[in-house]
């Protein structure tokens, strides 16, 4: 009963308050307090916050020109990699969803 109550209970209590902020908002904020900050590493090299917020406000303004917008759901089909993360953003920042 205790390892029991340990896995189910003590363990999952993940409870946590989190910003009612947009994940790409909250990003662009963390670029604005630390620009040169890694951000993402993959096997092409690091990316730190300040590039990763231009590279995804970038691909926004293009998906926003091709109709991307709220209610707009974009396919993102690419390898785990920092262009996919550079996407993912960009889709949020544009107002779709991935």
């Amino acid at each position: 009963p205790a390892e029991r109550a340990l896995v189910t209970a003590a363990w999952n209590a993940t409870d946590m308050a989190f910003p009612e902020t947009c994940l790409h908002d909250q990003i662009a904020a963390q670029a604005a307090r630390t620009p040169d900050a890694p951000a993402l590493h993959d096997e092409t090299g690091t990316l730190d916050f300040a590039a990763l917020d231009r590279a995804a406000n970038r691909l926004a303004h293009v998906l926003r020109d091709h109709g991307v917008g709220p209610g707009v759901i974009v396919g993102l089909h690419l390898r785990r990699s920092a262009q996919m993360v550079i996407g993912a953003l960009a889709i949020l920042k544009a107002g779709g969803a991935y």
